[in-house]
């Protein structure tokens, strides 16, 4: 699940309208209340028990608004801001490399389980250390921030990007044969070097590798990633700013 989809959760009735959920509850004690007590002195029961333990409970239903103010919504925020450090690169806000290997093994073995086919992009930042050296590493650093974006903005919904490490990101590309992840990869290739950065001179190139699983093409994710890596390397032994797939095209 994204982020932004934590954030925009569908809150309780509860919080959005308090007060009509308390008068709703509140008659309803209230008129339970007149029933059970009629009921108790028509057989000479003495109804002052019951009316203690409505007005308790009364009392409960009228302060649960401010406990939910002041307990629940900030145990909330602080449950989201504690998963966030989790799973996400404080950077680049991409998804770490931790949460990349859960959701990749979830669908791995869905893929393997069900028979669906499923990509990886491996891509890494060319000549990063290059940038850092020449325009600091403030400048290195928004490099990455505008890559990540970049990713972020071209993902699908069920797509997943990472910061796998570095200046390496992965991105999960669930029910994507590979002509369509090549395609993928290569839009995102032509827009990463048409990024426009405030230093002189700072263009921005990347290199991809790209895998599919299909009709169990590998037999675990550790290979399908040790595969992926070897399909950037060829990528940037062959001159940089390429895409190559797992049947060795390039562009």
């Amino acid at each position: 699940m994204r982020i932004e989809e934590l954030k925009k959760r569908r809150v309780p009735v509860i919080c959005k309208r308090p007060a009509l959920l308390v008068t709703i509850l509140c008659s309803s004690i209230f008129i339970a209340e007149l029933a059970v007590s009629a009921l108790l002195s028509r057989y000479a029961i003495d109804p002052a028990p019951l009316r203690a333990l409505v007005d308790g409970a009364v009392l409960v239903v009228l302060l649960a608004p401010l406990i939910y103010r002041l307990i629940i919504v900030p145990m909330r925020r602080n449950n989201l801001s504690l998963w966030t450090m989790a799973n996400t690169d404080p950077l680049t806000c991409a998804y770490n490399r931790m949460y990349l290997m859960d959701v990749l093994n979830r669908e791995f073995s869905r893929a393997k389980r069900m028979d669906h086919v499923f990509s990886l992009l491996m891509i890494d930042i060319d000549r990063f250390k290059t940038i850092n050296d020449t325009y600091g590493h403030p400048a290195g650093d928004k490099v990455l921030v505008e890559v990540s974006e970049l990713f972020a903005s071209e993902a699908r919904d069920y797509d997943t990007v990472s910061r796998y490490g570095g200046e390496e990101f992965v991105i999960l590309l669930p029910a994507t044969a590979e002509d369509d992840a090549f395609t993928i990869a290569e839009r995102l290739r032509l827009k990463a070097q048409s990024i426009t950065f405030a230093e002189r001179g700072l263009q921005v190139t990347i290199s991809i590798g790209v895998v599919t699983y299909d009709n169990d093409t590998y037999g675990s994710v550790e290979e399908m990633l040790h595969a992926v890596d070897q399909y950037l390397y060829q990528a940037k032994r062959g001159g940089r700013n390429q895409t190559v797939v797992s049947h060795g095209e390039d562009d």
